[in-house]
């Protein structure tokens, strides 16, 4: 089966990893957020908030490599709204969100993989 039609639990990426967060990983996700001086809008109770209040669909993912994080990224789906066709966007109704990593440089590369694995699709 080819891996475009796989369940994003977690993919390999060369020497990265993207793995799509749940509840157990919400004191790690909270961590690395405050750690690197992310907002209150990249905390991870927002997933659920999306979720219940919002009926949305989100994909909280972290980046990896050896195991360790490197970078997180909340994405929510927002669905079809008078013509504009279904997107991800990070945070809507927050005033901030978007990648949160430990290197400015891995940026570029972290956004093209969460863009590659389609998880959003």
């Amino acid at each position: 089966m080819s891996e475009e039609f796989l369940p994003l639990v977690s993919r390999k990426y060369a020497t990265f990893t993207i793995h799509e967060c749940d509840s157990t990983d919400s004191v790690a996700w909270d961590a690395f957020a405050n750690e690197h001086g992310a907002s209150y809008c990249h905390r991870f109770l927002w997933k659920e908030v999306f979720e219940r209040a919002y009926g949305l669909k989100t994909y909280y993912l972290a980046f990896s490599r050896d195991e360790v994080w490197i970078g997180i990224l909340p994405i929510v789906v927002m669905p079809s709204f008078f013509g504009i066709s279904r997107r991800a966007i990070s945070l809507p109704y927050c005033n901030y969100g978007g990648l949160i990593s430990k290197n400015n440089a891995l940026d570029a590369v972290l956004k093209s993989m969460a863009i590659k694995s389609r998880v959003w699709k």
